[in-house]
């Protein structure tokens, strides 16, 4: 188990509440198979001739890139255009793309399943099938009731301790973190109310402005955290609001220097 100071969850009835009834069966299952042609969470196969499995490394499944390292990584060109004989399935194995989301304790297995739902439904990015499997092993390893019971920064330092690559890293952390802050959104809700007195503001959750919450950069948040005079920070505030409600910042970042 990763090691990470979990607190306990509070006051959290009423989301799992909203959970259970969000999630759709088809997405609540313990082992999620989406199809290969699946618009968001498809998958590509092997490139090996006649093999439908997911591929993994090197354009190849876990079999054929496992006989390709026994024979000693010969030419790839020259091993795909003859891999051998077909690698019979091994039992208890499946042959296809799948998130097993069993590990996970009750509510944050609909949290990363309604996260998951939430990313097909909006049709706007691919989300890989290998990206939610990573980071529901985070989540398992700690031990964490909810995605709540740690703020975004905990996450992103607890990503950074499983010591991924750097290309992993950013894609299983940019998946968390929206996933956190969805269902933060289902728990308290969003707009002003909620985003005012943060001093990180959440663009996507701003009435009025439009940013893919899938896929988070600079300006999907605007800070104040910097200002240490609160009456400038509070002025600031205002100030930016006023031109949000104005409709007079589509683009805009206000960040330090």
């Amino acid at each position: 188990m990763i090691g990470v100071t979990v607190p306990r969850t509070h006051g959290r009835a009423g989301l799992l509440e909203k959970l259970m009834g969000a999630v759709r069966p088809e997405f609540r299952a313990e082992l999620l198979t989406p199809a290969a042609d699946d618009p968001v969470l498809g998958w590509k196969t092997c490139v090996a001739e006649g093999c439908g499995r997911p591929k993994r490394n090197g354009g190849m499944c876990d079999p054929h890139y496992a006989r390709w390292r026994s024979q000693g990584k010969p030419d790839r060109a020259v091993f795909l255009a003859d891999p051998g004989p077909a690698i019979r399935g091994r039992p208890g194995h499946l042959e296809v793309a799948f998130i097993d989301f069993s590990e996970l304790g009750p509510q944050v297995k609909l949290e990363l399943q309604y996260a998951v739902q939430s990313r097909w439904d909006e049709q706007a990015s691919v989300l890989s099938v290998e990206v939610v499997r990573r980071v529901v092993r985070l989540v398992a390893g700690t031990g964490t009731a909810s995605l709540l019971d740690l703020s975004r920064a905990e996450w992103v330092s607890t990503a950074e301790r499983a010591r991924p690559s750097r290309r992993r890293l950013a894609e299983a952390t940019m998946f968390l973190i929206y996933a956190r802050d969805l269902i933060e959104v289902l728990d308290v809700g969003d707009g002003w109310e909620v985003e005012y007195s943060r001093d990180e503001w959440r663009v996507s959750r701003l009435p009025g402005l439009s940013i893919n919450p899938a896929r988070p950069r600079a300006r999907s948040y605007v800070r104040f955290g910097w200002i240490s005079q609160p009456w400038l920070k509070e002025l600031t505030k205002r100030w930016v609001r006023f031109r949000v409600v104005l409709g007079a910042c589509q683009n805009f970042r206000v960040s330090h220097g």
